[in-house]
């Protein structure tokens, strides 16, 4: 087992800090994201967020992760 305590830091490239905001701060900053899709997205777990108690907050970043890592809304595909 190794001891945490003398183990090499990890180096982490990305040194950004995300953000996140409320539907309403990010409905702001992206006038061209319709409020009901983003809703029912959020719902149906289609656009990235997190849930903490009743408040959802989304990363500013969303939709660059969406663009990077598209949702399959077909299910699997059989090869």
């Amino acid at each position: 087992m190794t001891d945490v305590r003398s183990a090499e830091p990890v180096q982490i490239a990305d040194r950004r800090v995300r953000e996140f905001l409320t539907p309403r701060q990010f409905l702001a900053a992206n006038p061209s994201v319709k409020r009901t899709k983003l809703y029912e997205d959020i719902r149906g777990n289609r656009f990235p967020h997190i849930r903490l108690s009743r408040k959802v907050l989304i990363p500013s970043d969303a939709l660059d992760q969406l663009v990077a890592f598209p949702v399959d809304h077909d299910g699997p595909r059989a090869a």
